[in-house]
């Protein structure tokens, strides 16, 4: 098994993904684990990297340091590979995926339990040519989380403000959105 640790330098404010390189080497060393550390430059550099690693036989646990964004880009990179598992820091604003889960948050950040636990599986949902795990927001709460980096900018705002921004920015503009839903390939709205 390889260990692929793929920090995204823009998440965090408080505690920033590169701030985990040294616990990462530490304790992979530690274990004499086969492992990399790779910087995302961009949500299609971690997807590419992914798919990338994902096209020869070697078994992989990648671990995503960021948010929801990270994670969905690390998932778009799996599809189809039988042979890689996915694990979670949850180092964004909103993280909303480990939420969905009965998992206590403060066990997503223990290292150690991460790199020796068992793998679950989750439901993947494919929307537009891509895919998301276990849920995929829409509508006024998709748009939130869309405009959120744009006040996360803002000098002094820190991640739960803007949110907040957001949130309300979102709740005086006008939503208008169509769509259709499809499950299991058969239309369903």
């Amino acid at each position: 098994m390889k260990y692929i640790f793929i920090l995204n330098p823009a998440a965090g404010k408080n505690k920033s993904a590169l701030s985990m390189i040294p616990d990462i080497q530490k304790c992979c060393e530690k274990k004499h684990l086969d492992y990399r550390i790779h910087i995302s430059q961009s949500g299609d550099d971690i997807t590419e990297f992914v798919k990338h690693l994902c096209n020869n036989d070697n078994d992989y646990r990648f671990y995503g340091f960021g948010g929801d964004g990270t994670i969905n880009k690390i998932v778009n990179g799996c599809v189809g590979c039988q042979n890689a598992e996915i694990g979670v820091f949850p180092m964004g604003t909103g993280n909303d995926f480990i939420r969905t889960t009965n998992i206590e948050t403060k066990n997503f950040f223990n290292l150690e339990k991460q790199l020796f636990s068992k793998s679950e599986k989750v439901d993947t949902i494919k929307y537009n040519g891509k895919y998301c795990i276990n849920l995929c927001n829409i509508g006024f709460d998709a748009n939130v989380a869309i405009e959120m980096p744009r006040f996360k900018k803002i000098p002094f705002v820190s991640n739960k403000t803007a949110y907040n921004m957001s949130i309300i920015y979102n709740f005086i503009k006008k939503l208008n959105h169509k769509m259709e839903i499809f499950a299991d390939g058969k239309p369903f709205y």
